[in-house]
């Protein structure tokens, strides 16, 4: 049975905000810089992970490069909720797909709105 993921804007709101005023608070100086206040992809790597035959739902995975920089990692879940991956050695654009790499903000933040980080 699917789940009801959507949100009103104003709990999408509460959310982030409360997100964005505890962010600092969260980390230490030596991971000042690792959380960010979002991660922007590109609409075709999502159409691409979905279209996998065996995928239901897509998953987050929380991963952190070598900058110490928080990142998000999405995979395809297939009806047993096993992650969907390649093998070991499989090309990143061939198969089953992993995504990564999202725009983060900082330093790319979107333009002023209701869920967006305030200067």
């Amino acid at each position: 049975m699917a789940h009801n993921h959507r949100i009103t804007l104003k709990e999408a709101t509460e959310l982030t905000r409360r997100y964005q005023d505890e962010r600092e608070s969260m980390s230490t100086p030596d991971y000042k810089d690792a959380l960010p206040y979002c991660e922007t992809f590109d609409k075709q790597a999502f159409d691409e992970l979905i279209r996998e035959p065996e995928s239901v739902s897509v998953r987050c995975y929380f991963g952190m490069n070598e900058n110490k920089e928080v990142r998000l990692i999405f995979v395809s879940v297939d009806d047993k909720n096993k992650d969907i991956l390649p093998g070991e050695d499989e090309q990143a654009d061939a198969g089953a797909g992993i995504l990564e790499n999202g725009t983060r903000c900082p330093p790319i933040c979107p333009h002023d709105g209701p869920l967006n980080p305030k200067p």
